[in-house]
């Protein structure tokens, strides 16, 4: 909170742009702050996922190439959707229902380090998860209601340090 303060401090003193250094939460942060000023955002992946780098396909695993990535400029626009009890922005996904949970967990572990920790916290998570809700509007217009793992089966492949998640869909609800 600090920092997300600070941050957003700097940029209403008339920051040209922001550039973060970390995963995707990092790069949450940056799109809330960035957006909020209507600023650039500069990523330079450094976390354990980078899945909205991979999304933006940035350098990772290579600070200099992303860092010269920065440097060089070049702005794309990205869509941004809004939650709206919060007023957050995200980019690239959301995650809710038991990616959210599991990431949340994977957060809270001090060991094992790296992506294993997402392993653990996801064998542990399969035994504590409950089921959850939202609603998805899209131009004001409500699609459907969604009911998270509810109506969806999971399964895990773990394969030289890489997972794999099949969902299978519940062919009686329709979707």
């Amino acid at each position: 909170e600090l920092l997300e303060q600070q941050c957003a401090d700097a940029l209403r003193e008339g920051g040209d742009g922001l550039v973060v250094v970390g995963g995707d939460g990092m790069a949450h942060l940056g799109v809330n702050l960035a957006s909020a000023a209507g600023v650039p955002l500069g990523i330079v992946p450094a976390g354990s996922g980078n899945d909205f780098a991979r999304h933006l396909e940035l350098p990772r695993g290579d600070v200099r190439a992303a860092v010269d990535v920065v440097l060089g400029g070049t702005t794309r626009s990205v869509d941004l959707g809004r939650l709206e009890e919060s007023g957050r922005r995200f980019a690239c996904v959301l995650s809710t229902g038991f990616d959210a949970a599991v990431n949340a967990r994977a957060n809270r572990l001090a060991w094992p380090t790296g992506r294993s920790r997402y392993h653990v916290a996801m064998v542990a998570e399969l035994r504590a998860f409950r089921p959850t809700s939202l609603v998805v509007e899209v131009d004001g217009v409500a699609i459907r209601p969604f009911r998270l793992a509810e109506d969806y089966v999971y399964a895990f492949e773990l394969r030289d340090g890489s997972t794999r998640v099949l969902v299978a869909m519940d062919e009686l609800n329709g979707w």
